[in-house]
């Protein structure tokens, strides 16, 4: 009896928990979004990114479908690529703060990163650096990971002086360091 009932009870928590039983919440498709989004990739193809922002701005509209994320993703991109760095900011923030499990969150943090070096601050460039090196040490993405480095060791090399750049240290990944240590060397070697 006491099997028959625990059987019984692993049997019910199995299809409970099993996603086949649960409600399915659909997302809504919007053609004319989706519209709105190959209009958008087609100009930045043409590298007519602010026509394509405004592509993408359109696409992501006022209510949640299937691509907003991919839609607002986009759009940061198309204004980061037209260098509009405040609007391509607001955006990637906006991915971030509403839609913090998008699979673009990643990308998007990547481009936050590149806009902080393009800034004249020194603050603004040790930020970029620091965040794109945590993107390379946790990402799963190799080619994410690989261009991001490349972008920290670039800054790195040639946005910082030996004192600053012994003072970033303590913030970087521990993975990270030996391309710290190899940008020290090449200044004290000039």
């Amino acid at each position: 009896m006491i099997i028959r009932l625990l059987s019984t009870a692993t049997l019910v928590f199995i299809l409970t928990s099993c996603s086949l039983f649960r409600p399915v919440v659909q997302v809504p498709i919007d053609s004319q979004a989706e519209t709105m989004i190959d209009q958008g990739k087609r100009l930045m193809r043409s590298k007519d990114y602010p026509e394509a922002l405004d592509a993408f701005d359109s696409a992501v509209g006022d209510k949640f479908h299937q691509s907003t994320t991919y839609a607002l993703y986009m759009s940061g991109l198309a204004a980061y690529y037209a260098k509009y760095d405040g609007v391509a900011k607001e955006r990637f923030e906006k991915l971030a703060i509403e839609y913090p499990d998008s699979r673009y969150l990643v990308e998007a943090e990547y481009h936050l990163a590149l806009i902080r070096l393009r800034k004249s601050r020194e603050f603004d460039k040790v930020e970029g650096v620091v965040k794109l090196m945590e993107i390379a040490d946790q990402t799963r993405d190799a080619s994410l990971s690989q261009d991001a480095i490349t972008h920290a060791q670039q800054a790195l090399f040639t946005s910082f002086t030996t004192e600053k750049l012994k003072g970033i240290e303590a913030r970087l990944p521990q993975s990270a360091k030996i391309y710290l240590k190899e940008a020290l060397i090449f200044k004290l070697l000039q």
